[in-house]
Order: C-alpha cells, then sequence, then structure tokens
C-alpha cells in the first residue's frame, strides 16, 4: 500500500507539471471556461531555433557549464581522494573547508566577490563567472565521491603499483574505472549547478556575461505561460540529456567492473 502510495505522490508531483507544461508549449490560449484550448501555436519554438543569438548563447551556458563540470570534478577528486584515504593533520578541518560554500547564501557570496572581482580584472568575464561556478560545485562533488572513494579503498592501487603500473596507468586503468560511477554523477551535479545559476552570472557576469538561465529566469517571472513552457522544456531536455549521458557511460563502467 505504501508503494502504491508514494507512486500516486510521484505523479503528482512530478509527471502531472511536466504534462502541463508540456501541453501549454503548445498552446496561446485556453481559457478557464473552455474545455479545450482555443488557440495553438508554435511561436515560441520558433523563436528559439530560429534567433541565432539565442542558439549561441544556449551553445555557449552548455559549454561553460561542461567546462564547470570538468575543473570541479578534477580539483575535488584529488582532495576527495586525499581525505577518504589518508591520515593527516587537520583532516577534518580541510573537509569543513570544502563544505563552505554551502554555508554562504549565493547572494551574499556573488556582492563579496564582485568588488574583489572588479580589482582582478576578472568580473563581467567568462572565466570569472566559471571560478564561481566551480567554488559552488565543490561540496556537491565532495559528497558524492568521496564516500564511493573511501567503501573502494586503495588496496587496488597499491597491488596495481606492485605489479609495475605508473602512475599514470594507475589512474586510467584502475581508478578510473572504480570511482567511474561516481565521477559521471559529480559531473553531472556540477553541470546542473552550473547551469542553472542566475544571480552569479548577473552579479559577476554584470550583464555582459550571456547564459541560457539569464535568459529564461526572466520570462518565467512573466505571465506568457506558452513561452515559459517552451523554455522550460529546453531547460529540462539539456539537463536530462546529460543525465543519461552520466548515467548510460556510469552503467558500461560498472559492467567493465563486474
Amino acid at each position: 500500500m505504501s508503494k502504491k502510495i508514494m507512486r500516486a505522490l510521484a505523479v503528482l508531483i512530478f509527471v502531472i507539471p511536466i504534462i502541463y507544461m508540456i501541453m501549454w508549449a503548445f498552446i496561446e490560449r485556453w481559457s478557464f471556461e473552455q474545455v479545450l484550448p482555443e488557440i495553438y501555436t508554435t511561436r515560441a519554438w520558433k523563436n528559439i531555433f530560429t534567433n541565432k543569438q539565442i542558439l549561441q548563447t544556449i551553445l555557449k551556458s552548455i559549454t561553460m557549464s561542461m567546462g564547470v563540470a570538468f575543473i570541479s570534478v578534477a580539483f575535488t577528486y584529488t582532495a576527495a581522494k586525499a581525505i577518504a584515504l589518508y591520515d593527516f593533520k587537520y583532516k577534518n578541518v580541510f573537509r569543513l573547508i570544502l563544505f563552505i560554500p554551502l554555508l554562504i547564501p549565493v547572494m551574499s557570496l556573488s556582492i563579496g566577490l564582485h568588488l574583489n572581482f572588479l580589482r582582478l580584472g576578472l568580473a563581467n568575464t567568462y572565466f570569472g563567472v566559471m571560478l564561481v561556478h566551480v567554488f559552488l560545485s565543490i561540496p556537491y562533488c565532495f559528497i558524492i565521491m568521496e564516500p564511493v572513494i573511501r567503501s573502494v579503498g586503495i588496496n587496488y592501487e597499491n597491488q596495481a603499483r606492485l605489479l609495475g603500473a605508473n602512475s599514470f596507468q594507475t589512474h586510467i586503468y584502475i581508478n578510473l574505472f572504480l570511482h567511474g560511477p561516481a565521477i559521471l554523477t559529480a559531473f553531472f551535479m556540477s553541470f546542473i549547478v552550473s547551469f542553472s545559476q542566475y544571480i552569479v552570472n548577473f552579479l559577476i557576469g554584470g550583464g555582459l556575461v550571456n547564459t541560457f538561465s539569464n535568459i529564461i529566469f526572466p520570462i518565467l517571472s512573466e505571465k506568457d505561460r506558452h513561452v515559459s513552457s517552451v523554455y522550460s522544456i529546453v531547460f529540462l531536455a539539456i539537463s536530462l540529456i546529460v543525465y543519461f549521458l552520466s548515467l548510460y557511460f556510469s552503467k558500461r563502467i560498472s559492467r567493465i567492473n563486474e
């Protein structure tokens, strides 16, 4: 009985809003007293796929979020591995430092960094925005990767070194496969954190760094349900594509490990 209730709640919370959003993506007007929509349209779809500026902005956002995900995973993997497998002084202090981005409100962080970024010449640049995105992504990467690395342990790596593998071979043929699912999950989370940022892009980017979130958030505040639904579907589709790609490669790596 509990499973049926949970499934029903899942349908109510997730499926029905998505169906409603998909419906409005092709509806121009649907009055309250009407059973069926009065006017159908593809106005917003045409606007997205025929506007080169919007398409370029989406491509830039995906590229930037991919870069943030790669940097976040690469940086956090080393820290997560050190904390998970080795004992050293002030280990818990370093662990706490990695969680600092979760403790600071994004608005406060962006306002505090903006003046310093102006002095350093990082404000109003994609590189400056990416730095803040990486900072915000680090805790999520650490939470995902550290438990997996700790559960796998270091015995496989030590055994490979005893058999003559160098550091590069050990990382490629041992660590990459054993920690691969966690790395891909962390990559997906970092991508979503970066791709969905608005306040950071607006304050640090200063309006000169155009991203898809800068376009979609003002649209969601308007009363045009058709346009809001179309842009939300595009945002959701991009996120799901990255998710399913991460899931696909994660399953392939798990099968190889078996």
